[in-house]
């Protein structure tokens, strides 16, 4: 499946209002909301670590989202982003982007376990997680953890699909 510049997430972003004054932008709303939502996924969870890790990535991130500068934005013009935008809004763009993504069928997923290298459980050890990835629409559908190598864990947390295939928890609707 091939994705048009309009059903991107960015695409999606692009449509939310920029809540900035025009006065002293330097780079643009939907480019600075995907690196902070991108930074989020990828377990950087405030925003002097974004900052750091879009640094590390930036030229990668900077040809992504169409950001001009030639330097990474500093911790604080994240969090004046994110303190200002629309939520209601946000939600809505991307929900809509996740339903055009979705609607294509076929959907195929693949089903893996995998031991994660950056997360732990409270001893230290690493936690094996059961992911479910659609390869096409290049969404992961659910992500559950199983407990570590000593103790498998029977419980999952936040699926993001409505059932988590290792325990057949229902969520949702």
């Amino acid at each position: 499946m091939t994705t048009s510049p309009s059903d991107s997430l960015l695409g999606a972003f692009r449509q939310l209002t920029d809540p900035r004054h025009r006065l002293g932008v330097r780079h643009p709303f939907a480019g600075l909301l995907s690196v902070t939502f991108l930074g989020l996924l990828s377990r950087q969870s405030d925003f002097a670590s974004i900052a750091r890790w879009a640094k590390h990535h930036w030229p990668v991130l900077q040809e992504a989202f169409g950001l001009t500068r030639r330097y990474a934005p500093h911790a604080t013009s994240y969090g004046r982003v994110a303190a200002d935008f629309s939520v209601d809004e946000f939600r809505t763009a991307l929900a809509g982007w996740l339903a055009r993504v979705l609607a294509a069928p076929p959907l195929v997923a693949s089903v893996d376990e995998k031991t994660s290298t950056q997360a732990h459980d409270d001893d230290g050890d690493a936690i094996h997680v059961l992911n479910v990835f659609a390869h096409e629409a290049r969404v992961c559908l659910a992500g559950c953890p199983l407990g570590t190598a000593r103790r498998r864990s029977r419980r999952c947390s936040r699926p993001t699909s409505t059932t988590c295939l290792p325990c057949g928890r229902r969520f949702g609707s």
